[in-house]
């Protein structure tokens, strides 16, 4: 099986109802383009780069870019955290950020 085939299975195992959305080939086709925003990212092995599409189905298809998820830039930004810093960086502003906004509500 390839990478992007063990992505798609992913995608459709933990996300079903944002997967269920797209065609199987423009699921295969996002999945593409998020690993080419991870690789531009500096997520550039298998493992991290899988993680960074997990945050991208998870939070927000554009999180890297939005503002309200400005945090992900100081973390995505820094060229002194390495790959596997940068992720679990991300995901602990990610769980902080649920926890306010759970807190807001």
């Amino acid at each position: 099986m390839t990478y992007y085939q063990k992505l798609t299975e992913f995608i459709h195992s933990e996300f079903p109802e944002k997967a269920k959305l797209l065609s199987e080939s423009d699921l295969l086709e996002r999945i593409e383009q998020d690993i080419q925003i991870a690789r531009e990212y500096g997520f550039d092995t298998e493992k991290n780069g899988a993680k960074f599409v997990d945050l991208l189905w998870r939070v927000a298809p554009d999180f890297y870019e939005n503002q309200a998820y400005s945090w992900a830039e100081g973390i995505l930004s820094n060229d002194e955290l390495g790959p596997d810093q940068k992720i679990s960086l991300l995901r602990d502003a990610y769980a902080h950020h649920c926890a306010f906004k759970v807190q807001g509500d």
